[in-house]
């Protein structure tokens, strides 16, 4: 999923899938790679007491919010020609309808994929990890819909799948 804008020669690309699937790494890595902004929307969510869960996980509505309070900053970063990498669950599809539509630059949508089994594995890994439970119902949800181009990140290196999604940009964004 990409759209082309003329003008500015910024553009932002967006990681999602579910929790534990590499995509804090991977953006990070990307960044480096490609002299980036990341945004890691839980720490935007988590800032601003929006990353609260209700019923089936955090509402749309809080996913919007925290979408709000980063536009005009990744706006004005898009528009000085920097690249932005916005990494996050993206588990309803509100949300990353929202962020798309008001974000009219150019963009490409990567989900990374990985067995539940895995997940709950690199999860155990992390400084401050999810239950079994919740990294199954973030999986869930994540895997509900498809976006963007799918990655694989089974049996793979965070530098193997940040190559993957570089290979897959155009020569411009490389």
């Amino acid at each position: 999923m990409s759209t082309p804008v003329r003008g500015p020669r910024g553009y932002y690309l967006i990681i999602r899938g579910p929790a534990a699937s590499g995509k804090t790494a991977v953006a990070s890595r990307l960044g480096k790679l490609l002299d980036a902004h990341v945004v890691h929307f839980d720490t935007v969510l988590a800032d601003h007491g929006l990353d609260r869960i209700v019923g089936e996980g955090i509402p749309a509505e809080n996913f919007i919010a925290g979408d709000l309070l980063l536009l005009e900053d990744v706006k004005r970063r898009l528009l000085r020609g920097r690249v932005v990498i916005i990494e996050a669950c993206f588990y309803r599809p509100t949300h990353l309808d929202h962020l798309i539509r008001s974000l009219p630059f150019r963009h490409q949508v990567f989900s990374l994929r990985a067995s539940l089994d895995t997940c709950i594995r690199r999860n155990r890994k992390r400084k401050t990890s999810l239950t079994p439970k919740d990294v199954a119902d973030v999986y869930r949800l994540a895997a509900a819909f498809d976006a963007g181009i799918p990655i694989e990140t089974e049996g793979r290196t965070v530098a193997e799948v940040a190559d993957d999604i570089r290979s897959r940009l155009g020569e411009e964004r490389r």
